[in-house]
């Protein structure tokens, strides 16, 4: 069997028993624990190397998951990171076919006998017999079997430049607690093995616009999430004009900034979308007839370069505008209403209140500063169990902390307050580390396209950004610290239930890559993994990164 044939096979072989073992997400990550323990013990170097593998828990998580790593060390200090996610979304989307879910072969073959009424792209793929199915084969195990298989290859070397180090982080599909832990995992290893790290190379799937083209990504697209709150005036239906509902301000604010084009961003090949709201509701717990008090929304954000406080401070001046236009509205139809019923006009007066939740919080402090302290330590301690106990979503605790902060505040209605909430991506580039590296970077990019073209006979798409936000973003944080100190203030819950080693990642500024196998539909039940990638084209091209990196200074 030919060196070619050997790659193709263990790569197989590595991706099926990754994929068998389940590790969904926020249910069974653990199980990596077993495969990966397996894995390492199977393998010569390992076995004798004891202290270069193991497992870092993550920091107070009620699931007790761990970030499994590896480190196969050569001469020298130049280290290369290569990182993946192992936990993967459930199966329910497969309906009667979810028993062959985590058994790809099996389920590419079941999908090859009946594909009627599947959409017209998915049969053509069956049809032509190059691509597994299954879940988590693309999203994002065919990467991490590519990346185990070339830690099996370095680990037989007898001498080499350089060392590489694995990474297997759990709840990326979540808050990407794992990441988060495993930035800690990289500064103590360093100090350990005296480490100097070259690269951060990731292995998300990628999609194509051109067939023929695999996409390489040098930079991730971050991800802030707004929380709106808004506390209005209730009355009875029938003196509608002696209040302020809740739900008219919210449609306000939601049509001046959902599809904004002022947050749209262009940054080389890369344009960032417009914000979108994942979540928007009323908070009246039953049907009566009285006009809402109070609602709230989420807002997703994927910035490109702007930062935190620009974020917010266009958000708070968009609020203010809409909050005037209501109160303005208000009063017109209020004038009209009068007008019909020939009865005095005289117009309503309210105060406009927007505020970030960090003013919210000082103006509670400075009404009430030692019960509203208590209270909030009482009310924070609750929701962190109840959240620890999976009785309640970390956006809930975010709201219910705002609440309790209006109780004391003592301001007069109607309030916007705008939060933010978990999870929060730094978007990252290449571009964004000094000039020498990444004129570095771009020589790297450049001459990989050179193999790729000679090597592979295939044209490297280059994509500035990856848009399916990912833990890249963990690599580095180039704002200012008053950025650092913004999303701090700004979080409800930070610290307590949600933290960020933002300082940390900030020191840490790594150059990036993203080398990943093509995949199309991933989260869905057509998740399929291109089978040429996966087994010839990636792997040519991660080995390629990774001796140009330990090689060259």
């Amino acid at each position: 069997m030919t060196g070619e044939n050997n790659k193709k096979q263990r790569i197989e072989e590595l991706l099926l028993a990754f994929v068998a073992c389940g590790s969904f997400t926020n249910k069974a990550e653990n199980e990596i624990i077993a495969f990966f323990s397996q894995w390492t013990q199977e393998n010569e170097y390992f076995r004798q190397h004891r202290q270069h593998w193991g497992f870092y828990p993550l920091q107070d998580d009620p699931l007790q998951r761990q970030v499994a790593w590896c480190l196969v060390k050569g001469q020298g200090d130049k280290t290369v990171i290569l990182l993946h996610h192992h936990d993967i979304v459930d199966t329910l989307e497969y309906g009667e076919d979810a028993p062959w879910a985590l058994k790809p072969q099996e389920l590419s073959l079941l999908y090859a006998k009946k594909y009627s009424g599947f959409p017209d792209e998915v049969v053509a793929d069956i049809k032509e017999n190059s691509w597994l199915f299954g879940r988590g084969v693309a999203d994002m195990k065919a990467g991490a079997a590519i990346q185990m298989e070339l830690i099996e290859e370095y680990s037989r070397k007898s001498d080499f430049s350089g060392n590489l180090l694995l990474l297997s982080v759990p709840d990326e599909e979540n808050l990407s607690a794992g990441m988060n832990s495993a930035i800690y995992l990289l500064k103590e290893l360093q100090r350990q093995y005296n480490l100097d790290y070259k690269m951060l190379l990731n292995c998300e799937p990628h999609t194509r616009q051109d067939f023929v083209c695999p996409t390489i990504y040098r930079g991730s697209i971050g991800k802030i999430m707004p929380l709106f709150y808004i506390r209005g005036e209730t009355c009875h239906v029938s003196q509608i004009y002696d209040g302020y509902s809740a739900s008219s301000i919210m449609s306000e604010l939601i049509r001046r900034i959902e599809l904004n084009p002022e947050f749209i961003e262009h940054d080389g090949s890369t344009t960032s979308p417009p914000p979108a709201v994942l979540l928007a509701r009323d908070l009246k717990p039953v049907y009566d007839v009285s006009i809402p008090q109070s609602a709230w929304f989420l807002l997703n954000i994927l910035p490109l370069q702007a930062t935190p406080l620009e974020i917010l401070n266009k958000l708070k001046l968009l609020s203010q505008e809409a909050l005037a236009q209501i109160l303005q509205d208000n009063n017109s139809s209020y004038q009209q209403y009068c007008n019909i019923a020939h009865i005095p006009y005289v117009a309503k007066t309210w105060s406009e209140n927007v505020l970030l939740f960090e003013e919210l919080y000082k103006t509670a402090i400075a009404n009430s500063p030692e019960i509203f302290k208590a209270a909030y330590s009482t009310l924070l301690a609750q929701l962190t169990k109840q959240y620890h106990d999976n009785q309640i979503s970390i956006h809930h605790c975010s709201r219910q902390l705002i609440e309790l902060c209006l109780q004391y505040a003592d301001l007069t209605t109607p309030v916007v307050v705008i939060a933010l909430t978990p999870p929060f991506y730094p978007s990252v580039h290449n571009n964004m580390l000094d000039a020498a590296t990444y004129q570095y970077t771009e020589t790297l990019i450049a001459e990989l396209c050179n193999f790729s073209q000679n090597q592979n006979k295939q044209q490297l798409a280059i994509q500035d950004y990856f848009s399916g936000i990912s833990d890249l973003s963990y690599a580095g944080f180039y704002h200012s610290s008053a950025n650092i100190d913004c999303l701090q203030s700004n979080m409800p819950a930070w610290k307590t239930i949600y933290s960020l080693a933002l300082e940390l990642i900030k020191e840490l500024a790594l150059p990036i890559l993203n080398i990943g196998p093509w995949g199309k539909d991933c989260h869905t039940r057509y998740e399929r993994v291109y089978k040429d990638d996966l087994f010839s084209k990636t792997p040519s091209l991660l080995q390629w990164v990774v001796e140009y990196l330990l090689k060259n200074k």
